[in-house]
């Protein structure tokens, strides 16, 4: 039809709508003999060869395609990736860029915040907002906002189903997403649920040998695949480094706790919160996040650090009347285990792992 032919075909119900005028349907022999003996004859009643083949060309598999993404949009749950981000150049790339490589889910927006960034950040938002990139939000936050702050800020902002707080020293791997919002749609009554990674977030934190971002993509596939399915609910608190939550949950229980000046405790206020609730944290054994080196990582805090954690420590207990205590790591898994998995985040950047990922590596990657 697109190249201006008449077309007889069987009585297909998809050809129901269009018989008589595009398309001439037979149910049987005698019938789709005597239509293309009318083709032939001309006396057929089809609409003229331009009009059909501009039907045929509105009707490709292009327009198909389009039809089939609105519908799967539509039916899944949106989400919003709320980055929080601050003087951390090379990560936040590395970060966004994974985000951008890694993830199958059609229905997300990544809103970035940054809270005063001096380092060229900015800059590299700006040149992203530019690339006009429809799942890229930029929100410019002055330099007094804390991380609690700048999270609120990003939230206010979605309109999604699920909301994902993401910190920028993070490097997503396939399945991420997907493999966390199965679990928070397959479970009702989860409040938070974070994914493994390679340092700190006490029962998220799991053992692993690679020493490159090719390794960690290929470590990552594995592990994933092996825990299909599974999540681990032994903790009573989760870390922020990457947490989905449904966007409802902000609603009912209200915004981050802006009194807490860093990020570390406000993980722990959080869940706190969920648990009041009576909602439950878990961690999903199916999805990867590796963590970049971050100053709550080092052995010894330096003394503004220090401080800004033990402000932030006296507020959390006086707030919920109980001593903080630290996460609990899973049996054999240590502080200081998995230090040898960090590498510089440019590693991370698509065109730097390319480099370095072997032809068997990217096999198992593209399966």
């Amino acid at each position: 039809m697109a190249a201006g032919k008449k077309v007889v075909a069987s009585a297909l119900p998809c050809l129901a709508a269009h018989a008589g005028k595009y398309v001439l349907l037979a149910d049987d022999r005698e019938a789709f003999v005597r239509h293309i003996k009318a083709c032939l004859a001309g006396e057929d009643g089809l609409a003229p060869a331009e009009e059909r083949a501009a039907f045929a060309a509105e009707n490709d598999w292009q327009h198909r395609w389009a039809d089939f993404q609105t519908l799967t949009h539509s039916a899944l749950a949106s989400v919003a990736i709320v980055l929080c981000t601050k003087d951390n150049l090379a990560y936040c790339k590395a970060c966004i860029a994974g985000i951008l490589s890694q993830t199958a889910l059609p229905n997300y927006e990544i809103i970035v915040v940054d809270r005063g960034s001096t380092d060229g950040t900015r800059d590299l938002l700006k040149e992203l907002e530019e690339e006009d990139l429809p799942s890229l939000r930029v929100l410019l936050a002055d330099d007094e906002k804390n991380f609690a702050a700048g999270c609120n800020m990003g939230i206010r902002e979605a309109t999604s189903d699920y909301v994902v707080l993401l910190e920028d020293n993070t490097f997503v791997s396939r399945g991420w997403l997907t493999a966390l919002l199965s679990q928070m749609h397959r479970e009702k009554e989860l409040g938070l649920c974070c994914p493994a990674t390679n340092l700190g977030a006490g029962e998220a934190k799991v053992p692993v040998y690679y020493r490159n971002a090719a390794e960690m993509a290929q470590y990552a596939y594995l592990y994933t695949w092996q825990h299909l399915g599974q999540m681990r609910e032994k903790g009573k608190s989760l870390s922020l480094f990457c947490a989905i939550l449904r966007r409802k949950t902000f609603t009912d229980l209200g915004p981050l706790d802006e009194d807490y000046q860093g990020s570390r405790l406000c993980g722990y206020d959080l869940s706190m919160a969920l648990r009041k609730e009576g909602l439950r944290l878990a961690v999903a054994e199916d999805a990867f996040v590796h963590r970049g080196l971050h100053p709550t990582h080092q052995k010894a805090l330096s003394p503004p650090q220090e401080e800004r954690f033990e402000a932030d420590k006296k507020h959390y207990e006086e707030k919920w009347k109980t001593p903080w205590k630290p996460r609990a790591h899973r049996p054999g898994v240590t502080r200081e285990m998995n230090l040898d998995s960090l590498f510089p985040p440019e590693a991370l950047l698509p065109e730097e792992r390319e480099k370095t990922e072997k032809p068997a590596q990217k096999e198992a990657s593209s399966q």
